[in-house]
């Protein structure tokens, strides 16, 4: 019985083949710097990585936030001199999280959890920018801000396995501690032989 798995990897390009599993697990070339695969691994495949996350819908949660989000423009305090006095160029975004789409329910639990400070009561997630000049940079400023706040505070990390230490890490670490006694001990006054 094979054990399914997404797995998602941000950031790595090209094909590799893990060679440990069998049959080996080819990842093919990716179309951008995303990378998501999902495949049906052999029972007790151990797949170590530092850090990935079931493969969340990067396309239809985006499309689920530009939908969704509603904007509200005011008077901005930021650079801009006597233009700011005139245009309404800060954004204040809001979007009800229960109107997201693309994450599962664990992803959607550790988001809710992540992103507690910035939901208000009513179930809004909230963004005030006013960074830029002009309102459109604005706008898209805080859609893409949203945006990386979810897909950040989606992500799960796997529990960590409690080890043992290898003999020869042990090893390994009893010939370092020698190596530093036997260096503060050259290190002392010796009084010199009469």
């Amino acid at each position: 019985m094979a054990v399914a798995a997404s797995l998602f990897f941000r950031g790595r390009k090209g094909g590799k083949t893990f060679g440990a599993l069998e049959p080996a697990v080819k990842i093919e070339k990716p179309q951008s710097s995303d990378i998501c695969i999902e495949h049906d691994f052999p029972p007790l495949a151990k797949i170590s990585f530092n850090r990935y996350f079931i493969c969340m819908d990067k396309a239809e949660l985006h499309n689920s936030i530009e939908e969704n989000i509603s904007f509200t423009f005011c008077r901005s305090g930021g650079k801009g001199g006597q233009n700011v006095n005139k245009v309404n160029t800060k954004v204040h975004g809001m979007l009800a999280i229960s109107s997201i789409r693309g994450l599962n329910a664990e992803e959607m639990a550790g988001a809710l959890k992540k992103l507690c400070q910035k939901i208000n009561s009513d179930g809004v997630l909230c963004i005030d920018v006013d960074d830029e000049r002009t309102q459109e940079v604005n706008r898209s400023i805080a859609l893409a801000r949203i945006e990386s706040w979810i897909v950040n505070a989606a992500k799960l990390k796997p529990k960590r396995k409690k080890t043992s230490p290898t003999k020869a890490s042990r090893e390994k670490r009893l010939k370092s501690k020698k190596i530093k006694s036997d260096l503060k001990k050259n290190r002392a006054w010796k009084m010199p032989a009469e």
